[in-house]
């Protein structure tokens, strides 16, 4: 039946009184029943003539609200509806004046009228080229009319470089009279003031070096920070952010990673995985452990595993004292089910080594 009714309206259309190829083009699937409603309003020959169809805002920053307003008239001899008005992201509050009155869709809009499409575009957290738009669907010639609103959106703060990437750092660096730095410029959408940390990560510490500096064709000028770690990091991968609050209601945010390492890196540094095995198969994994200092000798470790007892080890020293392997296997004779253990390499008490441990999971299905 609906598709018999759909068939019966536009054989309407196309028997109405003018442009009738007009009224049957403005079926949109993608607007079914804006389309619909404007199929049954009929064919017309006035059409919504806009001073404008592109609002282009340029520079401006997140999370900013920006009003927007497209006038126009109506050129024909006919009236005329508007069934919807759609936004796409980034465009919000669309509405419609005419004549002064806030406009009902669906009402007819007469040869003559006068009025505005407005809405406002929220900057929110777009970034770099942004392109929204406001689609005008209704009987009238022309339609759909799409109204376009362009901008390039900065971030209320960008960081140069984005994230302080330490790489790796020896855990006696940390210790030293020069501890490793970086300098971050910091480019604010204005003038700001750091009011508190909200965040300050175990040694990490931002300071404001007093210093700025231009950067080609930007305002105002950045204010440079300098990121230190210190004795309290631990050993490790360091992924932290220190957040401060400033005068500008949004939070700045420094991101910092760094690879810790003592006299001695074990890599992978924390899990074993083994994952989905076929009864009958046989897999191993290994451990890298390397001297990452001159002059530091490692003495052999011992391994233990406790848990499953399922997995079994080996050292193979490929360098004395400085390079060893460490081998996991899982055997083709492990019985079947999830297993799990903690694999544990320790020292001698004498050689100051803390010992070091490992997750170890395998499944065994048939």
């Amino acid at each position: 039946m609906k598709v018999h009714s759909f068939s019966i309206l536009l054989l309407a259309a196309a028997c109405g009184r003018a442009e009738p190829s007009s009224v049957m083009e403005k079926f949109d699937p993608s607007s079914p029943a804006a389309s619909m409603a404007a199929v049954k309003a009929g064919a017309t020959d006035s059409r919504i003539v806009l001073s404008k169809n592109l609002e282009a805002l340029g520079d401006v920053y997140q999370h900013g609200e920006f009003p927007l307003e497209f006038s126009f008239h109506v050129e024909g001899s006919q009236p005329l509806v508007v069934t919807q008005l759609e936004s796409s992201c980034g465009c919000t509050d669309a509405k419609m004046e005419v004549d002064g009155e806030l406009y009902v869709l669906g009402d007819p809009i007469l040869p003559g009228a006068q009025g505005f499409v407005r809405g406002t575009f929220k900057s929110a957290t777009y970034s770099q080229e942004k392109d929204s738009k406001i689609t005008i669907r209704g009987n009238g010639l022309g339609m759909p009319q799409v109204l376009r609103v362009t901008a390039v959106v900065y971030p209320i703060f960008e960081l140069f470089p984005k994230q302080a990437r330490f790489g790796d750092v020896p855990l006696s660096a940390l210790r030293s009279e020069h501890p490793p730095s970086i300098e971050v410029q910091v480019l604010p959408s204005r003038e700001f003031e750091i009011q508190r940390w909200l965040n300050t990560p175990a040694g990490i510490s931002v300071e404001d070096t007093g210093r700025t500096a231009v950067i080609e064709g930007r305002e105002p000028e950045a204010k440079i920070f300098r990121i230190t770690l210190g004795p309290a990091c631990e050993q490790g991968r360091l992924y932290e952010t220190a957040i401060a609050e400033t005068s500008l209601d949004r939070t700045l945010d420094f991101v910092v990673q760094a690879n810790i390492f003592g006299p001695i890196r074990f890599d992978p540094e924390r899990r074993l995985s083994f994952g989905l095995m076929n009864a009958g198969q046989e897999r191993s994994r290994r451990i890298n452990l390397r001297a990452t200092l001159d002059g530091v000798m490692i003495p052999r470790p011992t391994l233990s595993v406790e848990g499953a007892d399922v997995f079994r080890t080996e050292i193979v020293e490929k360098e004395a004292g400085r390079f060893y392997v460490l081998r996991v296997r899982v055997p083709n004779d492990a019985p079947l089910g999830h297993h799990s253990a903690v694999l544990r390499a320790s020292f001698p008490e004498a050689a100051g080594i803390d010992s070091a441990e490992w997750a170890l999971k395998a499944i065994i299905r048939q």
